[in-house]
């Protein structure tokens, strides 16, 4: 019972903001630019619902994107869902409503995982460790924030903790290669909804080597995991043979990107495995919560916990390969939440044995009711950003109050960090088409754009506008590495009068600083956009 109201809370807690930016008035689409192109490229089909396995976009796998396909469906046939879509009244075919189902889908898996790592933590470490396990994920931040976007994330990291347990039911039961089986299926699932976490299959594998059977028997329970894998990926990602060419020139793409990167993001912010710990996973749970995991994690490994090698294992090579990377979202880290909360579980067990000294185990119990304390204030003071008024709507109102004549110059192509001002800022494609279609909206007279194929350039400037507009999510890099023209352009602005719009997280009275710099998916929901008039 208690277990089910931590999962009850789970879901009520990332119910709240759900409807966070979802289309209205001038905005096509949402200020998520994943799920925009999400919905335009993996559910619709020449701008229409109508389900299909071919979908001709392959940057992630496509079992998530069959499922919102379904659920849009059979959304659309019993009207459960609905948006307005303006002019028109609700509709469950809107944008909306299409992405508020896919959103509904995240929510839902968020909190299947969090009753999977209760699951876990009670096969691991009793009744305590399983609520702490399930709390610990239910309150992270990131798993709250980014487990209410129409994306892969959320489903994907249920996946992959779906292969974690049958992992580790696999450890106590005597068909513990029926389990293996099941776990290396559950890998493939995830691997085709975000490739790169078929590293699930690590989990199965070590566990098969964990077994007291002998090494023939081993290695075919861990080849029977792999060929569960294959042929689950094959089964939900269909694109590797129905459109061959556009699934591997996709995934060819990822694969580059992710080795050179995306141009200033993420450039010379140091070691990979560094970042992802002092910024992504801190701000994932808050440092106190973090330190628990982790010294429940050097308990473990000090008593040898054989049961959790394949949680181990999975967590091992997940952050090895993304650290690797170029490129460092902060949703990258969602899948090493349910591995971590793991580790306060152990500390929270440990501190229950009556055998541990009064001094280490008060020290063990503090830390995690400090930690979860923290991270539940966190959850619900970033939450506050995503249901009160966003900035970059607030920037538009201020733009639009000044008139018709008023001119309004971008230092780049504006896109979801940029003051809605048409329809046409939100589309989901490439700069170049973006551009020119806001130069040939109703409202393009009045929006002064940087040359093509340009960005920061002063000659927007001349002649002076009457405003300028600017936000953080375009120039937090720039100004990070001080690039040149981005300088030059900043400095032009200094004699303008600055009006900032940019929201507060709090929650019980208190508020949340933000730091000069964070992570570029955080920026998404705490955006600062300034507006620099002519005095």
């Amino acid at each position: 019972m208690a277990l089910a109201l931590v999962v009850v809370a789970a879901l009520a807690l990332r119910l709240w903001g759900i409807t966070w930016s979802l289309p209205a008035g001038e905005r096509l689409l949402t200020y998520h630019p994943d799920e925009g192109v999400n919905l335009v490229s993996g559910v619709l089909q020449e701008g229409r619902l109508r389900p299909h396995l071919d979908l001709g976009f392959y940057n992630y796998g496509t079992l998530y994107f069959y499922v919102w396909q379904a659920a849009a469906a059979v959304n659309s046939a019993y009207g459960l869902v609905s948006w307005p879509s303006p002019p028109a009244g609700p509709s469950t075919d809107s944008a909306g409503a299409l992405i508020l189902v896919g959103r509904l889908i995240s929510v839902l898996s968020a909190a299947l995982t969090v009753l999977l790592c209760g699951l876990i933590g009670r096969r691991l470490h009793g009744r305590r460790g399983s609520l702490v396990a399930a709390a610990a994920v239910a309150v992270a931040p990131l798993a709250v924030i980014h487990s209410r976007f129409a994306t892969v994330d959320a489903f994907a990291t249920l996946l992959t903790t779906a292969a974690l347990w049958a992992s580790v039911q696999a450890s106590r039961e005597a068909r513990a290669g029926l389990w293996l089986a099941v776990a290396g299926g559950l890998a493939g699932l995830a691997g085709a909804a975000r490739y790169n976490a078929v590293l699930a299959l690590a989990a199965p594998l070590a566990a098969a080597l964990c077994l007291q059977f002998p090494w023939r028997r081993r290695a075919l329970i861990a080849l029977g995991a792999a060929a569960a894998c294959v042929a689950f990926f094959l089964l939900a990602c269909p694109g590797v043979y129905l459109n061959w060419p556009r699934f591997s020139a996709d995934l060819i793409f990822e694969m580059q990107k992710s080795r050179t990167g995306m141009g200033l993001l993420f450039a010379q912010t140091g070691n990979g495995w560094w970042y992802h710990f002092a910024t992504s996973l801190r701000l994932a749970m808050g440092w106190p919560l973090l330190a628990a995991c982790l010294a429940g994690w050097v308990l473990m490994a000090r008593r040898g916990a054989r049961e959790a090698a394949p949680v181990a294992a999975f967590g091992l090579v997940t952050y090895l390969l993304i650290g690797s990377a170029a490129v460092r979202f902060w949703r990258y880290v969602m899948p090493l939440l349910p591995v971590l909360a793991l580790g306060a579980s152990a500390l929270a067990a440990c501190c229950g044995d009556p055998g541990r000294r009064f001094r280490a185990a008060g020290l063990g119990r503090t830390l995690v009711a400090v930690g979860l304390a923290y991270a539940a204030w966190l959850s619900p003071a970033y939450t506050s950003l995503m249901v009160s008024a966003d900035p970059r709507d607030q920037a538009a109102a201020a733009v639009r109050a000044a008139g018709p004549q008023a001119t309004v110059a971008f230092a780049t192509t504006p896109w979801y960090w940029s003051p809605p001002l048409a329809p046409e800022f939100g589309l989901p494609s490439s700069g170049a088409s973006r551009r020119r279609a806001i130069l040939a909206s109703e409202a393009g007279a009045r929006l002064r754009l940087p040359a093509e194929e340009t960005e920061w350039d002063l000659s927007a400037l001349n002649p002076s506008p009457t405003v300028v507009a600017v936000s953080d999510l375009e120039s937090q890099d720039a100004l990070r590495l001080r690039v040149e023209s981005v300088m030059a352009f900043m400095s032009a602005l200094k004699p303008r009068r600055e009006q900032m719009f940019e929201g507060r997280a709090d929650a019980l009275g208190m508020s949340l600083r933000k730091e000069p710099t964070l992570p570029n998916d955080l920026l998404y929901i705490w955006p600062r956009v300034t507006l620099y008039w002519s005095r």
